[in-house]
């Protein structure tokens, strides 16, 4: 009697936590071409697109002035990177400063460039990544050995490590040194990924929309999800992270697909510090049965000492 009372207890406390797993809903937003570079600045707000991951391609990124013109397709002008150009379609932007992987594709360097004129800004190399391709990229090759992405928490770099014994994610200053990195063992190979509140989501292929590992960098630990993108089997990509609007933009093929509340979706939205009313009432159902089941418990032991 006693296990089905703490069992029921327990089950109430636990009841509204967010499973790791489900089917995502991921909506078509519009075309565009396949491995399109789509880059977020987090810092003003616009967006910028790019259709290669090839560096030797004069082509320039495409400037949005919001989330809605970017959707939209309305352009806001554009700019081209100066340098040698970007290798890669992960890259990231905060305050009108665009970060990506130099235009070296089998090396260690990372670039900032100006978002409005192009103009080479900053190089450096990051310790300890790999950079090959393919023997140290998402699976999908495209130069993609060195993987910007950024949430709420920071700004990161992703690749494979050099001697290929893992992963490594480095959280980034703006003046391009590492601030911190953490390693992990994971899966020979990957497709793509994202960063959400601190956790790094991997995709198992880049021909697949299945999700099945989640690094969070705070705590250094991996663990295993079970997501799976609505979008479908394609080529993914690319992905970009609105973190204004809690939005996941997913490039696929010649798609673009959107996650809305993708923090809460994934599961790792923070905790909000004020209870909903239904939890509340929840809890004060749970200290009842709490307070009941201890009356309970104390009147037993005391009829057991009169008996005695």
């Amino acid at each position: 009697m006693q296990f089905k009372f703490w069992a029921m207890l327990t089950c109430l406390l636990c009841f509204g936590e967010t499973s790791q797993a489900g089917i995502v809903n991921a909506s078509y937003v519009r075309n565009q071409s396949s491995f399109t570079s789509n880059v977020f600045d987090s810092g003003t707000g616009q967006f910028y697109s790019r259709p290669t991951y090839d560096p030797a391609s004069s082509t320039p990124y495409t400037r949005y002035s919001n989330a809605g013109s970017f959707e939209a397709n309305t352009s806001a002008g554009s700019v081209l990177l100066q340098g040698g150009g970007m290798a890669g379609t992960y890259a990231v932007a905060n305050n009108g400063t665009i970060y990506g992987r130099s235009s070296s594709i089998s090396g260690t360097t990372v670039s900032a460039w100006d978002a409005t004129t192009g103009a080479l800004l900053n190089t450096a190399s990051i310790p300890g990544i790999g950079g090959v391709n393919f023997t140290s990229t998402f699976n999908w090759g495209g130069f993609s050995g060195l993987n910007w992405m950024q949430d709420e928490t920071g700004t990161y770099v992703f690749g494979r490590l050099a001697d290929s014994s893992g992963w490594q994610l480095n959280k980034m200053n703006a003046n391009l040194t590492v601030a911190l990195t953490k390693t992990f063992v994971g899966t020979a190979s990957y497709g793509y990924g994202f960063m959400l509140n601190g956790t790094l989501f991997l995709g198992n292929s880049y021909a697949s929309p299945q999700i099945s590992t989640a690094f969070n960098f705070g705590t250094g630990l991996t663990s295993v999800v079970d997501f799976e993108l609505s979008s479908g089997f394609g080529y993914y990509s690319n992905t970009s992270y609105d973190m204004l609007t809690d939005t996941l933009y997913v490039q696929t093929d010649n798609r673009l697909f959107k996650v809305a509340n993708a923090a809460e979706v994934f599961g790792v939205a923070e905790a909000s510090p004020t209870p909903e009313p239904a939890s509340m009432a929840l809890l004060a159902m749970g200290g009842g049965l709490l307070a009941f089941g201890r009356k309970r418990l104390s009147r037993r032991r005391h009829s057991a000492d009169v008996n005695v």
